[in-house]
């Protein structure tokens, strides 16, 4: 292998990482500071026919992120929704109505969306301050020490490739435990020299899970941390 993993934790977790690593990107893996994805999948708008829900993730590190979606019908943009974390807060935004959010909770949910995310990449999960423990020949728990009570679990196959990731957290309201599962579907696909499934399952706990087209993927990408800040303008 041509990079070195500084995570911490039990030799069987890093070995099993490591290879996984291989799989997804061959000897050269690329290291992740930030990632912009653009993802599509269809979906019913006014009137029941047929629209285009797109989905964008932004992040930089493990203190910024951002998700962004809205549906399109005959060129026209509806049902906008953005949750974003600038590493103090958290602010959400459903089509004008903005509101923003400090509590633990809330701060643990989006981290923990963000770690999902970047648990997919696989990459992140070398980097030092992340333990790694073995759960069984296939599983892992990633634990970021950035990000105090973020957890992903992450599931291999027989063959060392990603199969799932997932997190979970308590609601901020109803202290019930929630639960994000990304899932690779089909091949992988480059966007330059950046390996992605080609498709996403995407499953809030209690919610259909939605098959996620990738029709962006940028590795490393220049993304201004004013993003992340939204006021009501």
């Amino acid at each position: 292998m041509s990079f070195l993993s500084l995570a911490k934790g039990d030799p069987a977790a890093r070995k099993l990482v490591a290879q996984a690593i291989q799989v997804r990107y061959g000897v050269r893996p690329l290291p992740i500071s930030s990632l912009h994805l653009e993802m599509t999948t269809p979906t019913r708008g006014w009137l029941g026919l047929p629209a285009t829900q797109t989905v964008t993730i932004r992040g930089v590190g493990t203190t910024h992120f951002r998700y962004d979606s809205w549906q399109t019908q005959w060129g026209i943009k509806t049902r906008q929704f953005t949750e974003s974390y600038d590493g103090g807060a958290v602010y959400i935004r459903k089509v004008s109505t903005l509101t923003t959010h400090n509590d633990a909770p809330t701060i643990r949910m989006m981290g923990s969306r963000l770690w999902v995310w970047l648990s997919l990449l696989l990459t992140p999960l070398t980097e030092e301050e992340i333990t790694l423990k073995s759960i069984d020949a296939t599983v892992v728990r990633a634990t970021p020490e950035e990000m105090p009570g973020v957890v992903s679990t992450v599931t291999f196959n027989a063959a060392t490739m990603l199969e799932s990731v997932m997190a979970t957290w308590p609601d901020a309201v109803t202290g019930a435990d929630v639960s994000l599962t990304l899932r690779p579907v089909g091949a992988l696909k480059v966007f330059n020299e950046f390996s992605i499934p080609e498709k996403l399952g995407y499953q809030l706990s209690g919610a259909p899970e939605q098959i996620l087209t990738v029709v962006r993927a940028e590795a490393n990408p220049k993304i201004p941390l004013t993003e992340f800040t939204l006021s009501g303008h």
